[in-house]
């Protein structure tokens, strides 16, 4: 028998941004068959990505007398 996938948990799982590897880990199914369920489904998966390069504030706060 086929395994069984609710399309409803699937479809919030990846607008949640979950990534393909956790998608497949959280169903069981190979990272190749979350990629086809969302390409039938019209859906993409959200890169989570660090940022490369972050700007920091490094001027000092001048109290007010």
């Amino acid at each position: 028998m086929a395994k069984q996938i609710n399309k409803s948990q699937f479809v919030q799982d990846v607008q949640n941004g979950m990534s393909k590897a956790d998608v497949a880990s959280k169903y069981e199914i190979p990272a190749g068959v979350a990629a086809k369920f969302t390409k039938e489904l019209g859906l993409k998966f959200k890169r989570n990505t660090e940022p490369k390069y972050v700007l920091i504030d490094d001027e000092p706060v001048m109290a007010h007398s």
